[in-house]
């Protein structure tokens, strides 16, 4: 009975690794680049607005768009530290954009502005 059990198992196991297409495999991601939001400054501020309820989507597209490297969504986090004291548009929001890459396409990130 236990043979058959174990044996279940293996078959089971077989079954769901083989299954997994290579294509459909995330890519390893090497390191995270951060990017503190401004009120209207971002270099994507012209195409798509930060109040948007799809904006980490849109966002996560209009990156790959640029650079032509597709990433998993963006993280987005309120850090209070951050908040600057003012409203221009230079100013920081306090939000703060996390993304992670795959290995040697920090540059392309980085003149857009993370760091």
């Amino acid at each position: 009975m236990k043979f058959g059990r174990m044996l279940f198992f293996a078959a089971a196991m077989l079954m769901i690794g083989s299954s997994c297409k290579k294509s459909e495999q995330i890519p390893t991601l090497d390191h995270s680049l951060q990017f503190s939001e401004t009120y209207c400054n971002d270099p994507w501020s012209n195409d798509i607005q930060r109040t948007d309820p799809d904006f980490l989507k849109k966002l996560d597209a209009w990156l790959e768009a640029k650079t032509g490297v597709a990433i998993p969504e963006p993280l987005l986090k309120f850090h209070p530290g951050n908040a600057g004291t003012c409203s221009a548009c230079t100013c920081k929001t306090g939000n703060v954009l996390t993304i992670w890459l795959p290995k040697g396409v920090d540059a392309k990130f980085t003149a857009l502005g993370f760091k």
